[in-house]
């Protein structure tokens, strides 16, 4: 049986769209706040000798709160959540530790480690592009590089860990990655 303290809850938008992962103890201070309301509970819950109390699963927030004021964090795993785990020259799906960064411009003519510069590619194509643009290396982009708009570590969240059932309905599932 897992413990509260290990139990997560998911927090949609206003909307209905996941924001985010945090503790069940951060969703009891939302709720005790009144920012969020409860959507669905994880079963069991909290027993003393005389109550139980009902831990949130999914949480929606009740008005508009900016949840990432500084936009979405420049991570490793944010680019390979936004690019779907999938080269983006070759477009095959890889297992995280078989991807990597790859400058677009490349750094020695000026590009930028940056949402907009940055791709996920497989060894193989990043080695073959070197030290070019995709142009001069005869390589096509399967999509332009941009900023997201949503979370992907939420996504990726869920790969790491098991997602409640109760999640089920609000986040879409990953499809499983290929072994390179």
């Amino acid at each position: 049986m897992t413990s509260c303290h290990e139990r997560e809850t998911l927090v949609l938008s206003r909307e209905g769209d996941p924001l985010g992962i945090v503790s069940v103890w951060r969703a009891c201070k939302l709720l005790k706040k009144n920012v969020v309301c409860v959507v669905r509970e994880h079963e069991g819950g909290v027993h003393t000798t005389t109550l139980v109390f009902r831990l949130p699963s999914v949480v929606r927030l009740l008005r508009h709160i900016p949840w990432r004021s500084r936009g979405v964090r420049f991570t490793r795993i944010n680019v390979f959540a936004r690019d779907d785990f999938r080269c983006q020259y070759c477009e095959r799906q890889f297992r995280p530790e078989h991807l990597t960064f790859d400058h677009v411009i490349p750094r020695s003519v000026g590009g930028a480690t940056s949402w907009d510069n940055i791709v996920t590619a497989c060894s193989p194509c990043n080695l073959r592009k070197a030290n070019r643009t995709p142009d001069e290396a005869g390589m096509r982009l399967r999509a332009e590089p941009i900023e997201p708009t949503w979370v992907p570590a939420v996504s990726v969240q869920l790969k790491v860990r098991r997602m409640p059932s109760t999640w089920h309905g609000f986040i879409e599932p990953l499809p499983a990655l290929v072994a390179a």
